[in-house]
């Protein structure tokens, strides 16, 4: 059973990504079970209890609307463990910051999430399943 979360604090996001996801995984990868939310503190407490079972963390950096407010919260408060697990979006990420960076470079070198895996949503959803299912395939149990 692959277990994943999505942390995204606008409802209709949580759940077409969390149906659209749920299709996609059963499909390669076999059964599966999402939980989303919509507060950083209930993410925060999902993850703590689900340690090493947890397969996916599925994170919104637009969390309430202001990125320092909500996903880098989340991105803060992981291990270097669960980071590994981890795939961001945003609609930001290819914005420039100070210095000719972009969002996604920031959030690579500040918190070691590989850039195949901060994920533009100006995408559409095909980025988004590509960079969840690295994920899974990497972290899949040997047997």
């Amino acid at each position: 059973m692959i277990r994943y979360i999505i942390a995204d604090d606008r409802k209709e996001n949580r759940e077409a990504i969390h149906e659209f996801l749920q299709f996609k995984i059963e499909a390669k990868f076999g059964d599966a079970c999402g939980t989303t939310f919509g507060e950083v503190d209930q993410v925060l407490e999902e993850i703590k209890e689900a340690g090493a079972d947890l397969r996916l963390i599925v994170v919104d950096l637009d969390f309430y609307g202001n990125i320092p407010s909500g996903g880098l919260k989340i991105l803060s408060a992981l291990t270097p463990q669960q980071r590994r697990v981890v795939v961001v979006y945003s609609s930001k990420v290819d914005e420039e910051l100070t210095k000719g960076m972009r969002l996604s470079d920031e959030i690579n070198a500040s918190y070691e999430i590989p850039l195949d895996r901060i994920v533009s949503t100006n995408q559409g959803s095909g980025g988004l399943w590509l960079a969840c299912a690295s994920v899974l395939s990497e972290s899949q149990p040997r047997r």
